[in-house]
Formats: C-alpha cells, sequence, structure tokens
C-alpha cells in the first residue's frame, strides 16, 4: 500500500526532490535553482484543476465536517451576517479597497512558475442571464473586452444593476474574464494590479448572493479567479472564499459537481495564501474527486488537461500523506489511457507536480511509479506529441525529469527540442533549467546544446535582468557537469557568463557563489580567469564555500558501517593482509582540495597510496525506459567523482561503493569485501568498481564527447555505469533500495 509522510512526500523516494544518501552537498543540485512554471496560458477552453486527499470512509461525512469547520472558523462572517452587512449599500459605491496582490512575475527555486491553471468558463464566458433565468441584456455582453481595462470599465457601468437584479450569474462570468485577459499595460506587474483591483470590486457583491447558488461552477470559476489573482490577507476575499467553499461542500452540490467544476475549485484554492485555513473543505473536494476517479465511467469524463491541474493543485496544497490516494488514482487514470490525447502541457505539469510531491524518484521508486514515467516519456516521443510545444514546456519536462533522475533516450529531443530553444520566446529560465536538466540526466544532444548555448547568449548581450544572476550560475555549474564546453559557442559563453558574473557579484546567493566556485574549479582556462578578475567575487565564493563545510550534514547509517569495517580493517595494519596490503589509517571528514563537500572516508595503505571511498546511494543513480539493469549515476555524482580523482591523483584512486553491493553483505563479509576492492590497481582515468565475478564497473572518464550529426541526438558521454544485479522482487510499500540495514 502506497503510503506518504508527513511532508507530503512518497515513501519510497527521497525526502527531498535533491536530496542524496550521503547528506552532504557537494554533488546536489544548485539549490537555488529556478523550477519551472507550471505552464500559464490564455485561458483553454474546457480546462480546470483539482487536488488530493483520501476521501473519508463516508464522502457526506466529509461534506458535513467540512461545512462545520469552515462555518466554527468564519463564524464572525457568517453569510446571513454579511448579508446583513452587506446592506448597508451597493458594492459598485465602495470600488474595490486596495488589495494586497502578490508578487507578480516568476517563482522562487522552492515554487516554480505557476500557470494559470486553465479553467474554462463552462461556455459562458461573455455574460449571462440573471440569477432568475431572464434574457441576457446586451449592455451585458461582456464578449467585447479584450483587456482587463475594458472589462473593468464594463464592471463599474453594469454591477449596479447586476446587483439589483441579484444576477450573480453575469457577475460569475465577470470573474471568469478576470482569469482570462490580460491587461494593455503589457508587464505581468500591470495585470496583477488590475485583476486586483476587479476582484476587489466583484467580491463584495458576490458574497451576498452565495446562498443562491445551486451549481458546482459558480462556486469554482469565482475561486479559481480568485487564485488565479493570487489574492492574501483577510478582508472580503477572505470571507468570499470561505463562503464558496462552504456552499461547493454542502451536500447539495458537492454531489452534482462536475470535473472541471471541482479541478478549478482545487486550483484555485491551493493558489489562495490561506489555502490551509480550508483544508477541511479541501479534503471534502478531493474526497468527491477520489470517488469519481474510482468509477470508471465517472472517471473517463475528466479530461487529459483536467487530471494534470489535479496534480498540480494537490504539490501547492502539500496535504501530507492524506493526498496519496487521489495521486495514485489520477496516476493509475494517465496510465490507463496510455496518455492518449495528451498535448505537452498536461505531459509536463503532470510530471512537474509529482516529481515535486517526491513520485517516481530514481531507480528504487515503486514499480507503479517507475511505470507512470516511462509511459509519460514513450507518450512524449510519439509522433508529432511535442510538435510545436513551447521553450517553457520543453524546459519544465525535463526539469521534471531530472527531478525524477529518469534519463530519457536522447531521441526524446529530436521531437523539436532545439528549435523549440532557439525561438525568441525562449527565456532565460527556460535555457538555465534545460541545460540544467541535461547535465544532472548526464543527456547530450548537440543541436539542443547550440540551441540553448546561442539563446542565452543572445539574452546576455541584451543586459539588464534577461539572464539573471541564478540563470548565469546554473548555467555555469551545468556546464561544469557536462565536463566543461565541448564546442566553441559554449566556450565562448562560458567566458561571456564568468565576466558578467565578476560584474555582479554580489547579486549571487550563497548557492550561486558555490556554484561559480565548482565552475571555476572545473572549466578553468578563461573562465577561471574571468572569475578570478573580482576580488569581491572571490572572497565571497570562499566565504560561501567555508559556510557549507562547516554546514555539512551528519554522515549516514549505511557510510557510518563502511567507516567501521573500514576502521575494523585498520585495527589489522600490525598483519600485511593477503597481497601484501593494509589499511593504515582511516580518516573521515577530510576536505580535499578542489572538493566542495567531506570525502566519505580517506584510507592510508600500506602501500603508500591514499584512497577515497565514496559511498554511492540509491538518490544519486538515474533510472532509464530500458530498466536493463544497467544504471548511470546522475550528473552531480559524475562531477565529485571527477573531483575527488582530481584530488587523490593518478597514484592515489577512488573506490566507489555502490549501495546494492553493500546491501548484500553480511557483517562478517564486509572486511573482506573492502580489502578486496582495495587491492584493486588504479587505471588511468578509470575507477574499477566491484568484486570479480559479480561486479560492476564504474567508468568515470571524461564525460566530453563529439555529438554525432549536426543536429541531432549524439552520443551520451561516456557515462559512468555501473551493471547492477536483476531487481529483487518488491514488497509492500516498497522503493527504499536497501535491505533494512540501517535505514539505508
Amino acid at each position: 500500500m502506497l503510503v506518504m509522510r508527513a511532508s507530503g512526500r512518497f515513501a519510497g523516494s527521497p525526502a527531498g526532490a535533491h536530496s542524496h544518501l550521503s547528506g552532504h552537498g557537494s554533488h546536489r543540485s544548485p539549490a537555488c535553482l529556478q523550477a519551472p512554471r507550471p505552464v500559464v496560458t490564455a485561458m483553454p477552453a474546457a480546462r480546470g484543476i483539482a487536488p488530493s486527499r483520501a476521501p473519508a470512509s463516508d464522502p457526506s461525512s466529509a461534506r458535513a465536517a467540512a461545512t462545520a469547520s469552515l462555518r466554527a472558523r468564519y463564524s464572525p462572517f457568517s453569510l446571513r451576517g454579511l448579508m446583513v452587512a452587506m446592506r448597508g449599500g451597493s458594492s459598485s459605491t465602495r470600488l474595490a479597497r486596495p488589495v494586497v496582490q502578490a508578487a507578480a512575475g516568476r517563482g522562487s527555486g522552492g515554487g516554480g512558475r505557476g500557470r494559470g491553471g486553465g479553467m474554462a468558463g463552462g461556455g459562458r464566458g461573455g455574460s449571462g442571464g440573471s440569477g432568475r433565468g431572464s434574457g441576457r441584456d446586451p449592455a451585458d455582453d461582456m464578449t467585447v473586452c479584450r483587456t482587463l481595462e475594458e472589462l473593468q470599465a464594463t464592471i463599474s457601468q453594469r454591477l449596479p444593476v447586476w446587483e439589483g437584479r441579484k444576477d450573480f450569474i453575469t457577475m460569475c462570468a465577470a470573474f471568469n474574464l478576470c482569469g482570462r485577459l490580460e491587461s494593455s499595460g503589457g508587464p505581468a506587474a500591470a495585470t496583477a494590479a488590475a485583476r486586483s483591483s476587479i476582484i476587489g470590486t466583484l467580491a463584495p457583491a458576490y458574497l451576498p448572493l452565495v446562498p443562491r447558488i445551486r451549481k458546482a461552477r459558480d462556486c469554482s470559476i469565482p475561486l479559481w479567479a480568485l487564485g488565479k489573482a493570487g489574492l492574501f490577507g483577510g478582508g472580503t476575499e477572505a470571507q468570499l472564499a470561505a463562503a464558496l467553499l462552504e456552499r461547493l461542500v454542502d451536500p447539495e452540490v458537492l454531489a452534482k459537481a462536475k470535473p472541471q467544476e471541482l479541478s478549478n475549485a482545487m486550483y484555485g484554492t491551493s493558489k489562495l495564501r490561506e489555502a490551509l485555513e480550508y483544508r477541511s473543505a479541501v479534503e471534502a473536494l478531493c474526497g468527491e474527486a477520489l470517488q469519481q476517479l474510482r468509477t470508471p465511467e465517472l472517471a473517463a469524463a475528466f479530461k487529459p488537461q483536467e487530471l494534470s491541474n489535479v496534480l498540480l493543485a494537490l504539490e501547492g496544497l502539500q496535504l501530507g500523506g492524506g493526498q496519496a490516494g487521489l495521486v495514485v488514482a489520477v496516476a493509475a487514470e494517465d496510465v490507463r489511457r496510455g496518455f492518449t490525447g495528451y498535448v505537452p502541457q498536461d505531459l509536463n505539469n503532470s510530471a512537474w507536480a509529482l516529481a515535486k510531491m517526491g513520485f517516481g524518484v530514481g531507480p528504487e521508486a515503486p514499480a507503479e511509479q517507475r511505470q507512470w514515467v516511462s509511459a509519460a516519456v514513450d507518450a512524449a516521443m510519439r509522433p508529432g506529441v511535442m510538435t510545436g510545444a513551447t521553450p517553457q514546456e520543453w524546459a519544465n519536462l525535463l526539469y521534471a525529469l531530472a527531478l525524477m533522475r529518469h534519463q530519457p533516450p536522447p531521441a526524446l529531443l529530436d521531437a523539436g527540442a532545439a528549435a523549440a530553444m532557439r525561438a525568441s520566446s525562449a527565456d532565460g529560465q527556460d535555457c538555465a533549467n534545460t541545460l540544467y536538466a541535461l547535465a544532472v540526466l548526464q543527456l547530450r544532444h548537440a543541436g539542443v546544446e547550440a540551441a540553448v548555448c546561442g539563446r542565452l547568449g543572445e539574452l546576455l548581450q541584451r543586459g539588464g535582468k534577461a539572464l539573471t544572476e541564478q540563470g548565469i550560475s546554473n548555467s555555469l555549474w551545468a556546464m561544469a557537469v557536462l565536463g566543461g564546453t565541448s564546442f566553441p559557442g559554449m566556450q565562448q559563453l562560458a567566458v561571456q557568463l564568468a565576466r558578467d558574473a565578476a560584474g555582479r557579484w554580489e547579486g549571487f546567493s550563497g548557492e550561486g557563489h558555490r556554484q561559480l566556485w565548482q565552475a571555476q574549479q572545473e572549466l578553468g582556462g578563461e573562465v577561471a580567469a574571468a572569475l578570478c578578475s573580482s576580488p569581491g567575487l572571490q572572497a565571497a565564493m570562499a566565504a560561501a564555500v567555508t559556510a557549507e563545510r562547516e554546514d555539512a550534514k551528519p554522515t549516514s547509517d549505511i557510510q557510518k558501517q563502511v567507516v567501521a569495517a573500514l576502521r575494523r580493517l585498520e585495527q589489522h595494519q600490525g598483519r600485511e593482509a593477503a597481497g601484501g596490503l593494509a589499511v593504515r589509517s582511516v580518516q573521515t571528514g577530510v576536505f580535499a582540495p578542489g572538493v566542495l563537500a567531506p570525502v566519505d572516508a580517506v584510507v592510508g595503505l600500506s602501500d603508500g597510496r591514499q584512497v577515497a571511498v565514496e559511498l554511492v546511494g540509491p538518490t544519486r543513480f538515474l533510472s532509464d525506459q530500458t530498466c536493463s539493469g544497467r544504471s548511470a549515476v546522475d550528473g552531480r555524482t559524475v562531477l565529485r567523482i571527477r573531483q575527488l580523482r582530481r584530488a587523490f591523483g593518478e597514484g592515489g584512486g577512488v573506490l566507489v561503493v555502490p549501495y546494492w553491493e553493500w546491501d548484500a553483505l553480511t557483517n562478517a563479509e564486509e572486511k573482506a569485501y573492502l580489502l578486496r576492492r582495495l587491492q584493486q590497481p588504479a587505471v588511468a582515468r578509470a575507477v574499477t568498481v566491484g568484486a570479480e565475478g559479480g561486479a560492476a564497473a564504474v567508468t568515470a572518464a571524461a564525460t566530453t564527447t563529439t555529438a554525432k550529426g549536426g543536429g541531432g541526438s549524439g552520443g551520451n558521454p561516456q557515462q559512468q555505469l555501473l551493471v547492477r544485479p536483476a531487481r529483487r522482487p518488491e514488497g509492500g510499500g516498497g522503493g527504499g533500495g536497501g535491505s533494512g540495514r540501517g535505514g539505508r
């Protein structure tokens, strides 16, 4: 049975999207990475959103509890009391007091670029008749409005009429258009301000009419609009949200709610800053959605975007373990359909939301989760599916796969990724996220790399904030992970980025400074010279590295087991082991030159060699479409092993211990395993991993490669591959990747 931890992430997945077994930061993904934005679209027709929560055993009891909870929480704002309070005059005369508005624009690294959660107006996009079914007044026709300013003018003129006839249907249509239209002012901030003003005008007028509502859409559309506007704070808007949810979870209304209406309401609520205050109502909505998805004829009514929007809403709501049932139901419905009819937006939004919730992460994820990821990639590779996908959609999909550590076939990128990244609509975040994903996934494609680098160069030439500090540090870090600049265009871009970073070094975060430090170590040459040209940047990088090392995380249980076994070998240093080799010393907490995080263990051998022992846990491997038993380590680990090899030189070595080999050992076998591995000779530019007759080999070659062809999928670099044994049968809620020794 699939369970979720309190954090809302799936058991069997790492605790965080970028976590890894060892717990230290040398090979983690950049914390400041700008997460992708669920795609912002201009209100596609018939599209909605919904979140998740396993229903109470009796959905009707959940609805009743939700209603009671809302009434208790907002008792000062009961519908009856609000109606009395609002009778003091027409809301149109109080034209929307200023509404606090969330900052418009892109999300931070923790959030992502929020899309408007495609909502449909149910065919009522323009105006509508009165609440009592009278004919439509031509003066109420809002379909002629092309901007939010035009809509505001119409509302200001007609709202007293709508209030007089209690016409909540036309007001609902105005909410719908408020979420669909943009401002004539251009920038996102102008649209945000205009929506805020319109919402502030409509909310006081709509609130007293909520008890008249009998259809879920008249609750879900305003909720969606409130969420789309990103409003927060108290006041009339919060009262309206509470009243709409109270009405929506009434059994009379909720029982007739359609998938689109559920998804719109859930999405809107997930975007409200007070979302946690409405948890009981959200759980009732999730219960209804789950009940419908578990009924085949009702599940068929969900459109692909409604399913993807359910996942987006769930990711935003973070309900914890209770949302697992709905997540699983949506994922199962996706797989059952084979993603037939899904467009790029549906695929990348679903993958992004699931990845952020820890679903399907890595080769040790439960089989049904890995099946979903493989099926989604297969769907994206079908002829024509990704044709015409936007740069943002490509970036989001690849970023989601990087979070899931699922390496797709290079042929996926042949479906138009390069052309998309050359487009003028590709922005710095799209390009930086794409380059980051290619690096983590160790996925090389000459055409895509050239397109991304070319577009980044164009943006850099614009100056200003066309390319942010995050975009610069993420891009340089990705180039470092990829093993250097593999063609002249990338080399030129890297130098330009480094010079730009040196000129505005104060704007970078601590993580950004650490990324630049790693790029300086890896790329060297002109890149290092450009970064070294700024004493201020050098000091900031040194301070960031020192802070990271001082904050080094404690070792994991499995690391402690490896170190304990090495110390047992050290205790026998007086006697030469078989083959004339003995362990003379074992050190932990060692910081090697050019390596960000401490080495798991440094072993001094009787032949004079010093060997870095590096445990590679399950969160540092990639899964792929083949499930062939060959697992590549991710880009962060490629970078770390390269750093360790450079630090310990040709005369020493790096001993890489894959977790599944250690997991298979008994306590009595651990010393023999380590001694046998330490006896293996160092090989220039390669490290042999694993015991004879069973094991694995890691080729730690430089990851530069000559891509095949002009723009097609180039051969991947010589990846670090481990040949692993057949997967053990999964049991229970599976996916931990360990035998249970030490909680691995």
